[in-house]
């Protein structure tokens, strides 16, 4: 590392390093009995020191942890170096041989097609040609100031990505006068980052005016902190602020109503967010398309009947929390723009495989898409809500014949009204209890195509893929593929696509009697 320094006039609040360790300086002054200037430390890592500030029995500054401050002589502590300085070592190597990781990262940091017209061999070249610089990353590379006034314009004037990440930056200041540079910047990563907050927002607006993305995970900051920092940013669409152990929300203040009003994507994965009345808070704002709640541990899900919350929402992350009622995920389905859902290891899914819950979720919420990244067809939900219809069809009728019953019932299956409008209501005679019997076992149905149609007795328990090798024998249609699509006897309304070749006729509720079109 060139350019680092190891000074002696380090002011309170100051950001240092030593040994790969970042801490900020508490303390300047003597400590008895010994001689000299000792730096009292707050270190980053809560176990990095030895003490709380506390030393010999007196208190010579209050770290964060109780093991996370230490006292060191001031020429062990580089205080780091200029942006310019970073950028000039991390992308001016003058060495062909660099690392496969550097080289991939200096591919995707310089323009293209640039790269193919003069090839990888003059990489050094275009290193050297600091304007061609989009995408920068100086992540620990101990940054803290911009250089010389205007010096980074001069450099590196077409930036529009910059990673900051884990360096020593003290405060919002030098921020601005890192991005007042960069005309083009778009997204800015400030992560690990100990920025003390400035004492007021207004002027430090034109620093930020065209950033849209910013990333500020493990800030050590509460949400109304970040809320405050966003008064720079006018023109964020998102915003990232995982990991900094936010337990409570609040909206944008009634003062600045603007605050937020572009925000487009938020994720707030991996805080302390226990209960959805927290996340209700943020349901006013107008543009929030992407909402991401992973590793939270929350609890539980609850919205207003009204649906006047998040009215824009189409994507929303939840895996890893600890929701344990189906109830819970029912109350998305109030959600009017909701087309997409991530619901992995909750504890609600425990005793279900991943098929089951899958149909369950589908069901439960009548606009989803989209369900943890693989899309719900046209057929798949057909299956899905009719499954679910049959499957909890005896406990509906039960509950017909008391109202508190019916109450209770319908409290759990908020959509089974609806799913009996569609498709008709459960019969008796499907729940109960059938032989075991091989004839039993097997159902007549009815293949269907171009106006011909054949009776056969089927195995419930034949697959899909089976069926079209004997509908290709019955039609003699040699290696041509057909499409089958069920039709139920009980709900003519009902009509499924069999597009999965390796379930049984019983998965598709195939009954007998029923139709099936083979379609070429």
């Amino acid at each position: 590392m060139v350019n680092l320094k190891i000074q002696s006039d380090i002011k309170i609040s100051d950001r240092i390093s030593k040994d790969n360790c970042l801490g900020t300086v508490m303390y300047i002054g003597e400590v008895p009995p010994t001689k000299g200037i000792w730096l009292g430390i707050d270190w980053d890592e809560p176990t990095r020191g030895k003490h709380n500030g506390t030393y010999d029995g007196v208190q010579y500054f209050v770290s964060k942890y109780p093991l996370s401050g230490s006292f060191i002589r001031p020429e062990k502590a580089m205080t780091g170096r200029s942006l310019c300085s970073a950028i000039e070592e991390r992308y001016g190597c003058q060495q062909f041989d660099l690392p496969d990781d550097e080289r991939q990262s200096l591919k995707k940091s310089m323009n293209a097609p640039l790269l193919e017209m003069v090839g990888f061999e003059k990489i050094n070249q275009m290193q050297s040609c600091f304007s061609n610089l989009a995408v920068v990353g100086v992540r620990d590379h101990n940054v803290s100031s911009a250089g010389e006034p205007n010096q980074l314009a001069e450099m590196v004037p077409n930036i529009r990505d910059l990673d900051l990440s884990k360096n020593l930056l003290p405060d919002w200041q030098i921020v601005a006068e890192i991005t007042r540079q960069l005309p083009l910047l778009k997204t800015l990563n400030l992560s690990e980052n100990h920025l003390n907050l400035p004492d007021e927002t207004e002027s430090f607006k034109d620093a930020f005016e065209t950033l849209k993305e910013i990333l500020l995970s493990r800030m050590d900051y509460n949400w109304n902190q970040i809320l405050y920092c966003i008064e720079m940013f006018p023109a964020i669409e998102m915003l990232m602020v995982p990991c900094n152990g936010i337990t409570e929300l609040s909206s944008p203040p009634s003062l600045n109503k603007m605050l937020l009003t572009n925000l487009k994507f938020l994720d707030l994965e991996c805080n302390q967010i226990k209960h959805w009345q927290e996340i209700n808070k943020l349901g006013t704002l107008p543009m929030l398309e992407t909402l991401n709640l992973s590793c939270n541990g929350l609890e539980d899900i609850i919205l207003p009947n009204d649906s006047s919350l998040f009215l824009s929402l189409k994507t929303l992350l939840l895996p890893q929390n600890k929701i344990c009622k189906w109830t819970d995920v029912s109350e998305l389905d109030k959600l009017q723009s909701l087309e997409e859902i991530r619901f992995t290891e909750n504890p609600v899914l425990k005793d279900y495989n991943v098929e089951s819950s899958r149909q369950i979720i589908i069901a439960r919420i009548s606009k989803l898409k989209i369900l943890n990244r693989v899309e719900i067809t046209k057929s798949e939900r057909e299956q899905s809500e009719y499954d679910y219809l049959k499957n909890n069809g005896k406990l509906w009728m039960e509950s017909q014949k008391n109202e508190e019953l019916k109450t209770r019932f319908l409290a759990e299956h908020s959509q089974y009204l609806l799913l009996v409008k569609k498709y008709g209501p459960p019969e008796e005679s499907e729940f109960a209890i059938k032989p075991t019997t091989l004839n039993s076992k097997l159902i007549t149905v009815s293949l269907c195509s171009g106006g011909k149609c054949i009776q056969k007795k089927v195995p419930k328990s034949m697959l899909v893929n089976s069926l079209i090798t004997l509908v290709q024998r019955l039609f003699n249609a040699g290696q041509r593929s057909p499409k089958l699509v069920y039709h139920s006897t009980k709900n003519p309304g009902i009509e499924i696509e069999m597009d999965n070749l390796l379930k049984a006729l019983e998965f598709y509720s195939i009954e007998d009697g029923d139709k099936i079109d083979v379609l070429w």
